[in-house]
C-alpha cells in the first residue's frame, strides 16, 4: 500500500531527526518517538498481510493520535523546528486519511461497524468538541445481547 511507503520515510525522517535531540532527551522522549514510529510501520506490515485489517487499522489510528501529541510537545520542548513540527503534523494527516480510508474499505469488506475513532468523515458532526456520530453511523452499531 502506498502509505506503508509513506510511512516508510516519514519513519527515516523522524529517526534522523531524533538523532539530533540533546542527550538529556535522546534517551527518554526521542526513544519514545522512534518506538512510536516504528511500531506504526510494524502494525501497517502487518495490516497488509493479514485477513482482519480493520482491527489492526484502529490501533494504527491510535497510535497516530498518540504520535501527534508527541510531536506536538516536542516542538513545545523546542526540540523540533517549526517547519519540522509542520511537516511532521501534514505527515501524520495524510497518512491518517490513508489509514483511514483503508480502515472503511476493510471494515465493509469484514462486516465490522465504522467505529468512532473515524468519526471525522463526512456522516458526523463535531459540536462542542464531541464528536457525534450521524443517525446512519448509529443504525450499524449492533445492540448488545
Amino acid at each position: 500500500p502506498v502509505v506503508l511507503v509513506k510511512w516508510y520515510d516519514f519513519t527515516k525522517w523522524v529517526l534522523g531527526h531524533v538523532d539530533n535531540f540533546p542527550k538529556n532527551q535522546r534517551f527518554v522522549f526521542g526513544q519514545r518517538l522512534a518506538d512510536g514510529v516504528l511500531g506504526i510501520l510494524e502494525l501497517i506490515v502487518d495490516a497488509t498481510y493479514s485477513d482482519k485489517k480493520s482491527k489492526i487499522l484502529l490501533e494504527v489510528n491510535r497510535r497516530l493520535e498518540v504520535l501527534r501529541w508527541l510531536l506536538r510537545l516536542a516542538f513545545d520542548r523546542r526540540l523540533l523546528a517549526s517547519k519540522q513540527y509542520a511537516y511532521s503534523s501534514e505527515q501524520i494527516t495524510e497518512c491518517g486519511r490513508m489509514i483511514g480510508g483503508w480502515y472503511k474499505q476493510a471494515a465493509a469488506k469484514e462486516g465490522s461497524c465504522i467505529t468512532r475513532s473515524f468519526a471525522l468523515s463526512s456522516r458526523c458532526s463535531r459540536l462542542d468538541s464531541f464528536l457525534i456520530p450521524s443517525h446512519a453511523d448509529l443504525e450499524r452499531v449492533p445492540t448488545e445481547r
